[in-house]
């Protein structure tokens, strides 16, 4: 339910979710909702975090092709 949630009260425990998560597919599947929820440059922010930190090779992977992507 907490993915489905477009709510902006959502956007803190989904942070942590994406950062902290025991799961590689939760803490992706976070990402992914805050791409919808934050504006595009903390979004990024949060993208560049991945990348780097992300304990998840595949994670890291996306993360780094997101940012890529322009726009």
């Amino acid at each position: 339910a907490l993915f489905a949630s477009r709510n902006p009260r959502a956007i803190p425990l989904l942070t942590e979710f994406a950062k902290s998560h025991a799961d590689a597919a939760s803490r992706a599947g976070a990402l992914y909702q805050l791409g919808e929820l934050l504006p595009k440059e903390e979004f990024r922010e949060l993208l560049r975090w991945a990348s780097e930190h992300d304990e998840d090779e595949e994670n890291r992977r996306i993360a780094l092709r997101r940012l890529a992507e322009p726009g």
